[in-house]
């Protein structure tokens, strides 16, 4: 089954800090210290970018692959981007996973919302 992420992920300058804009609805988040596994795991699933927890993801799409942070990149080889396609069922998505106080991310989830089945 296709799984999912919720992560906390700030504006700066009117976007997402960070991330890039590969070409036409293709993006490349910020870098996150998450397990090379755990970014596999992610390829066909959802990405959504939260800037609370308790607000609704603010943009988002379904990851199409991965890319480790460089030597020019913040964390060089313990973080990987997630290249994703921006699609509009990802925004207005309720945090999912782990919500304590320190929670940068809910972590992976399954990818049980109506819009994600046949990721």
């Amino acid at each position: 089954m296709a799984k999912a992420i919720h992560l906390l992920c700030r504006h700066e300058g009117g976007r997402y800090r960070n991330m890039a804009h590969l070409e036409g609805q293709t993006y490349r988040s910020g870098w996150w210290k998450v397990s090379e596994a755990d970014a596999q795991a992610l390829i066909g699933g959802w990405i959504y970018l939260h800037e609370a927890k308790a607000k609704p993801s603010g943009f988002g799409g379904r990851v199409i692959g991965i890319m480790p942070a460089g030597p020019d990149d913040e964390g060089e080889g313990e973080r990987y981007g997630l290249m994703f396609e921006a699609r509009r069922e990802a925004r207005r998505q309720p945090w999912r996973g782990a919500d304590h106080g320190m929670a940068w991310t809910g972590g992976l989830v399954e990818a049980t919302a109506s819009h994600e089945a046949g990721s």
